[in-house]
């Protein structure tokens, strides 16, 4: 298999439907130039999946394999285009995709919109509708095979601009979304780019990138499978073995700081609730942790301003949690002063109550002891009366 003709594995190796993406053909593509010519296009294949699970081994470009699925003549039928059927029996192969290859030439260039039109406006009114659709897919699937990039993009827009348009006249959302289906076949859009593995790239990290690009253009420059690029592919081979070493000690590295960080924010909540002088002795011992991830490597001098960022962000919150302990303390304190004057008042009526009884006690005693001396005095009278009488007989 030459570079730049990248032929599906019709035979014997793979018996699975694989959808790819541009990106990853692309990148297919680049490998058979790095390795020149492959024999076996098969065995590659191979190399890219694991028996009985392949999701697992490709992250996001083989994402739509499907295993162990029976396909028949009318499911390739339906997407002609899709010349990547799993097909173990070759002669059978071959006899389909001739098939597809004479009903795709019968096509012309064309394809007419006017039915989907008519649904969009609503001047058209059919029993089966789903099957209308589907039967349109398949139709614009023939045709597409034989358009350009150019015109596929052009399709794109104009099945784009027809969904919009179906909206906005309140279409039923089956007809919309099989608008929208037609654009995504005419030409898919790039995949959004793949994360870095790494936020923080060290020197040596960047200078092994840089060398092992330059390799790969010397090896592209190259018409020829020399002895110089038969080495040139060996030291790349080493230069990528080293930026994977590197990589994941540099993702060890970044995991330490990222614990190292939140160790220092625990920290820094702690010492903020002690006295001034434990407040010094956490400084000190801050500053010297400070100082001993400055000297791990220059690269973590960036972690080390985020360290402080965050030092100061978690401040900010404590002194906000300080105030808001304040403004309730002082609510307390106000309830608890309106309570204590609501007491003392009611304790002061009770008292006053207390001491008008004291008087009513007071002088009702007063009235009582003075009565009964009044009835003493006048009993004693009564009681002196007959002695005097008595006396005066006697005499």
């Amino acid at each position: 298999m030459a570079s730049g003709k990248f032929l599906p594995p019709w035979a014997c190796s793979m018996a699975n439907a694989v959808g790819f993406s541009r990106r990853m053909l692309i990148a297919m593509d680049q490998f058979v130039q790095w390795l020149g010519e492959v024999p076996f296009h098969e065995f590659f294949f191979n190399t890219l999946a694991v028996q009985l699970n392949f999701t697992i081994v490709t992250p996001t470009e083989l994402n739509t394999i499907e295993y162990a699925k029976v396909f028949f003549y009318k499911d390739i039928r339906e997407q002609p285009n899709n010349m990547w059927h799993p097909i173990k029996d070759f002669p059978k192969g071959k006899m389909w995709r001739t098939s597809l290859v004479n009903e795709t030439s019968k096509h012309n260039n064309t394809f007419d919109l006017d039915n989907l039109e008519m649904l969009c406006h609503g001047n058209q009114t059919m029993t089966n509708i789903e099957q209308h659709l589907k039967d349109l897919f398949v139709r614009f699937e023939i045709s597409k095979s034989n358009f350009s990039s150019n015109v596929r993009r052009l399709w794109r827009q104009r099945f784009s601009d027809l969904a919009e348009e179906c909206q906005k006249r309140n279409v039923s959302q089956e007809i919309v979304s099989f608008a929208i289906k037609l654009a995504d076949h005419a030409y898919k859009l790039p995949e959004p780019p793949v994360p870095e593995l790494v936020r923080i790239k060290s020197t040596n990290h960047i200078r092994l990138e840089r060398e092992i690009n330059e390799m790969k253009q010397a090896i592209y420059q190259s018409s020829s499978n020399s002895t110089t690029v038969t080495e040139l592919r060996k030291q790349a081979t080493n230069l990528i073995k080293k930026l994977t070493v590197e990589i994941r000690q540099e993702i060890v590295e970044e995991e330490k700081l990222r614990k190292q960080t939140t160790t220092l924010s625990t920290l820094s909540i702690t010492s903020s609730f002690s006295t001034t002088t434990t407040t010094t002795t956490t400084i000190r011992s801050f500053s010297i942790a400070n100082t001993t991830i400055s000297s791990l490597s220059s690269s973590t001098q960036v972690t080390i301003v985020m360290v402080n960022g965050q030092l100061d962000k978690v401040q900010r919150q404590h002194d906000h949690q300080m105030f808001d302990r304040v403004k309730t303390s002082a609510k307390l304190f106000s309830i608890l002063c309106v309570l204590y004057i609501l007491f003392v008042l009611f304790k002061w009526k009770n008292i006053q109550r207390i001491w008008v009884c004291l008087n009513q006690f007071k002088n009702r005693s007063a009235y009582l002891l003075t009565k009964r001396q009044i009835k003493l005095l006048f009993s004693t009278l009564t009681f002196q009366q007959p002695n005097t009488s008595r006396k005066l007989n006697f005499i």
